[in-house]
């Protein structure tokens, strides 16, 4: 019997088959192993009697591969339908020199279960930006593999400038200076997970941040033009500032005048271009007022 502790790794080696031959000459004790039958997708033996696990076990559920995870699909649930503990390989000893005389035996592996603290099975969170203080984030979960809990406590193993943690697993903005996208796009928080029994281990969420759409503001400027400029004349730009500049689907901005005016008008881009005649002896300021569009604000 071999025995093999779980979360072992794959190509882990767990021993190595004895054998004996009653030929005393050299030349016909050249013998060699092979798996001829049982779970040899799970094992292999070397030609040396070497045995070698193909794949990492998890005694919840038996061998875990790309999909699963400490014993969950991706989807949060167990998989017992792989579930086995006993594996058995059934190994031939060969003489190479004549592959007629041969030996077969069962070699049996046991999985032993080990020692596991429950942990998380959440690995990341979004939040829009500017989100209000204690606006809920999300909400927490975990497993153990060994025990029967079901409901955990969870606290943050670090503190936090930007999140805190109720015991329930719920997750709260707790500055939402903080959260603002176009400084900050993630970030990470360490939680520890503890069962009734005590038994806790630490992981770590990511926060992230997810991008809104915010209102470009004008402010009040100033332009100078000349009173004999001809219709036509482009006397400047006005330019918003827009927090989403670096987001094409946000920051894509079309100005336009409000309200009517007999001397300027403003083109889409936001120059503003004489119409008018302009006089300074019997009106030296004109006030006009813009605005701007980015789609949605």
């Amino acid at each position: 019997m071999t025995v093999i502790l779980e979360h072992t790794k794959s190509d882990t080696v767990l021993g190595k088959l004895e054998w004996d031959d009653i030929d005393l000459v050299e030349k016909f004790r050249d013998n060699v192993f092979s798996v001829i039958g049982g779970d040899s997708a799970e094992f292999a033996i070397a030609e040396d009697g070497t045995i070698s696990a193909k794949h990492e076990f998890d005694y919840e559920i038996g061998w875990v591969d790309d999909s699963t995870w400490f014993g969950f699909g991706w989807e949060g649930a167990k998989d017992y339908t792989r579930r086995d503990t006993v594996f058995t390989l059934i190994v031939a000893l060969t003489d190479r020199r004549d592959p007629t005389l041969k030996d077969t035996t069962e070699v049996v592996v046991h999985v032993h279960n080990v020692f596991e603290p429950p942990h998380l099975t959440t690995t990341e969170l979004a939040v829009p930006e500017n989100s209000k203080d204690s606006t809920k984030i999300g909400t927490l979960e975990g497993v153990d593999l060994d025990g029967p809990y079901t409901v955990f406590s969870y606290e943050l193993a670090d503190s936090s400038d930007y999140v805190y943690v109720a015991p329930n697993g719920d997750v709260f903005v707790k500055d939402s200076t903080l959260f603002d996208f176009e400084n900050i796009k993630s970030f990470d928080i360490k939680v520890r997970i503890q069962d009734p029994d005590g038994s806790a281990s630490v992981g770590t969420v990511t926060i992230k941040i997810t991008d809104v759409n915010e209102a470009p503001k004008l402010d009040n400027t100033t332009f100078e033009v000349a009173e004999d400029a001809d219709k036509g004349t482009v006397v400047d730009t006005v330019k918003a500032k827009d927090p989403d500049v670096n987001n094409p689907e946000f920051s894509k901005l079309t100005y336009a005048l409000v309200g009517e005016s007999d001397v300027f008008e403003v083109k889409p881009d936001g120059s503003i271009v004489v119409i008018g005649e302009l006089d300074y002896e019997t009106t030296p300021v004109y006030t006009i007022q813009v605005s701007v569009n980015d789609g949605e604000f």
